[in-house]
């Protein structure tokens, strides 16, 4: 088992003059478990079960983390 969090995917966007800022983007994303893994990304189903899809919200302010399937 394993676990993320924002350290594993947040993204740095450089600003001039402001240096590296470390975000997090609302959106959904996969992570597969091994890195030569097929995820259909552009499907309407992820069915393969080394894949797992979850979603980032922070429009509510805190920012929650749905996850759609348990590895």
């Amino acid at each position: 088992s394993f676990s993320l969090s924002e350290e594993d995917w947040g993204v740095y966007k450089p600003e001039i003059g402001s240096g590296l800022k470390r975000v997090v983007e609302d959106s959904k994303y996969v992570v597969a478990v091994k890195p030569d893994t097929w995820c259909n990304v552009y499907g309407e189903n992820i069915t393969n079960p080394l894949c797992s899809e979850f979603t980032i919200d922070t429009s509510n302010g805190a920012g929650t983390v749905s996850v759609g399937v348990q590895l």
